[in-house]
């Protein structure tokens, strides 16, 4: 079976860093990758809302700061 990532998106594509695909994907977990994502595409412009990502995600907010606190170390979030 052959896959391809087809065109007809509903809306427009975001950028991810390369780094995170050659150096971190392997290395992630699965909340980790939800959070970047979301990260990414959410909050260029505006505070990280971990309360926010814990509901969406169905997930404690204490699991979201472990998330962020990963990116966080390898430089993608920046953490005050």
């Amino acid at each position: 079976m052959n896959f391809k990532v087809s065109k007809d998106f509903k809306t427009p594509p975001f950028s991810v860093p390369s780094e995170i695909v050659d150096s971190h994907l392997k290395l992630a977990g699965a909340l980790q990758l939800r959070v970047i994502l979301y990260c990414l595409r959410h909050t260029y412009d505006s505070e990280i809302n971990p309360p926010l990502m814990a509901e969406l995600f169905s997930v404690s907010e204490e699991d979201i700061n472990d998330a962020l606190m990963f990116w966080a170390e390898l430089g993608f979030i920046e953490c005050e």
